[in-house]
């Protein structure tokens, strides 16, 4: 393929990776809203998306997390109706989702990024910091809010176990599955389950421990890129391609942008 060529056949891989960017950080919007059509329609639009692009691509070109983004979203499509789909669906997709944002596109035959393991550059990082510490916090006061028997409403009482289930089996994951749980709890903190909690002031002093303690994560988040930035630029320059981290230093305040 000449060098036009492969530039035309380059933007055009390019323009449909940006249009299934946007179509799964809909989802990822929609996902933890309550109207379940709404999810199965924007779940529809990511799979034609991610469906497009594979069609550009031959079937060695095609990434991985392009063809779980097709599986699941199709999945959902056809599941979405049963209990418990969104959060299945949700737990697959979103650790999907800085892959989908930071992968690059080189159609050559060598990489150059054969010894770059970032699970493993995340992991040394990780362990100078209290990530760990962090998610036992919140899991433990979650706990103590289920516990306490001062919620009726099954639904707040089942979407604050499936809350605790999730950080519990992602604490100690990967890099993208902390990340998918921290955009869950993103998600979390703006809906109707948690807003309910105010109205039992029993509860009123453990959401704000929780909060409290989220925002004490954001920081400890914020110092892991920061450290993992420094080795990535000293050791790789510019061959490793950038990661995004947004910064929440305040719960009402999610302005700040960090890049890898």
């Amino acid at each position: 393929m000449n060098n036009e060529s492969l530039n035309i056949f380059l933007r055009l891989v390019q323009e449909k990776h940006e249009q299934l960017k946007s179509q799964v950080t809909a989802l990822s919007k929609v996902f933890v809203q309550e109207n379940i059509d709404s999810k199965k329609a924007q779940a529809d639009k990511c799979n034609s998306a991610a469906e497009d692009l594979a069609r550009a691509l031959s079937v060695k070109d095609q990434p991985n997390w392009l063809k779980e983004i097709i599986r699941w979203t199709k999945w959902y499509s056809e599941s979405y109706k049963q209990t418990d789909s969104t959060f299945k669906a949700f737990q697959k997709i979103m650790p999907l989702i800085p892959q989908l944002n930071s992968h690059q596109w080189a159609f050559t035959e060598n990489s150059g990024d054969e010894d770059f393991d970032f699970d493993q550059l995340y992991e040394r990082h990780k362990k100078d910091g209290k990530l760990e510490e962090l998610f036992d916090s919140l899991i433990e006061i979650i706990a103590q809010m289920v516990a306490s028997g001062e919620i009726d409403s099954i639904r707040a009482k089942t979407d604050l176990e499936r809350l605790v289930a999730l950080l519990q089996q992602n604490k100690d994951g990967s890099y993208f599955s902390v990340m998918a749980s921290w955009e869950f709890l993103r998600g979390f903190l703006k809906n109707t389950t948690w807003a309910t909690i105010d109205s039992i002031p029993v509860l009123k002093q453990l959401k704000k421990g929780f909060e409290d303690t989220v925002d004490e994560m954001d920081i400890e988040l914020e110092k892991v890129h920061e450290s993992i930035k420094g080795e990535m630029k000293s050791k790789y320059d510019t061959a490793v391609h950038s990661l995004t981290y947004k910064s929440q230093a305040k719960l009402e305040d999610k302005t700040v942008e960090k890049v890898l």
